[in-house]
């Protein structure tokens, strides 16, 4: 993938398909996604500050994302969605949906936020 051939929208796009993919597949770390991404580490590096971003910025957004949405439909264990966001802990999740949402867990999913 060439790096500089795309508009930022359509690349951070790019990267966070990536991302998404690569949480199916197991943990995401910023040298898999250059991996993916046939590029550096430092290059991809480069390339998400020049957009104003960052890997950790991105991944969590994926995350938020992907939560946000196996909450609402209330179909997966919060382990199970622990497990597969990469988190260690599910206490890990617990914190973020809170930082997210204002809410715990389960109360956003009672809500049908």
């Amino acid at each position: 993938m060439n790096l500089q051939s795309r508009d930022p929208e359509q690349w951070i796009g790019t990267v966070r398909r990536l991302m998404r993919d690569l949480l199916d597949q197991g943990e995401v770390t910023i040298t898999v996604l250059a991996g993916a991404m046939k590029t550096s580490t430092r290059s991809l590096q480069r390339h998400l500050a020049a957009h104003g971003t960052g890997f950790a910025e991105q991944l969590e957004l994926v995350r938020k994302e992907i939560a946000l949405d196996a909450l609402k439909e209330g179909k997966v264990s919060m382990a199970e969605l622990s497990r597969r966001l990469g988190y260690r802990r599910q206490s890990a999740l617990t914190r973020a949906v809170r930082r997210w949402t204002g809410l715990a867990p389960t109360q956003f999913r009672r809500n049908g936020q």
